[in-house]
């Protein structure tokens, strides 16, 4: 060991020991300033890309469902549209509201068509009896669940006969005059472009 120290030239350690003392330093500044900000800009990009994917997809659900919604209400205005311009009889109004009421009497009493909207007001009267007065208070809403368009006339009259209630009043029905089928479109109220 002690001649391989003797062989060697000192000039020639010192000169290695620079050069590597050289390199560690290089080595270290490349590592500091290139490559450790190189992996933070990556895993900030990968963090990003990740971000951005979950975005993306939430974005595309929300697209779905609202794309979903728009179809229903398109679906719920067009058959709006067909039971606005149904045309309603007396036998249709019994009917709707026959499971609310004994010995219901439903029949025409007028009737007038303002041209200006296309709007048909036929007025019926009611009369029967009922075990609840809410039946008699909510004809209009029970009316509206079988598609037909109506709001009570005063005025109203209600005597009680026992356990029942008998009423006698008038509705005005409203019913679309309009021809849809005159026209080249179809009658929708929302139209959907691409999102």
């Amino acid at each position: 060991m002690k001649s391989f120290f003797s062989n060697l030239d000192p000039e020639s350690i010192f000169r290695h020991i620079l050069w590597s003392a050289v390199f560690i330093i290089v080595c270290a500044y490349i590592s500091i300033d290139v490559i450790v900000p190189a992996i933070t800009k990556y895993k900030g990009q990968a963090f990003m890309n990740d971000s951005a994917k979950a975005s993306l997809a939430q974005v595309s659900q929300t697209e779905k469902e609202l794309r979903a919604k728009i179809d229903s209400i398109k679906k719920e205005n067009k058959q709006s549209l067909v039971d606005f311009h149904r045309d309603v009889q007396a036998s249709d109004i019994s009917r709707a509201l026959s499971p609310f009421f004994v010995n219901l009497n439903v029949t025409q009493v007028g009737f007038k068509i303002d041209k200006k909207n296309n709007i048909k007001e036929t007025t019926y009267e009611l009369k029967g009896l009922s075990p609840n007065i809410s039946y008699i208070t909510d004809v209009a809403i029970n009316l509206r669940k079988s598609h037909i368009f109506a709001n009570i006339s005063f005025p109203v009259s209600i005597k009680s006969r026992g356990k029942m209630l008998a009423f006698t009043y008038t509705i005005v029905v409203f019913q679309g005059v309009f021809d849809f089928k005159s026209l080249k479109t179809e009658p929708v109220i929302l139209k959907l472009g691409k999102l």
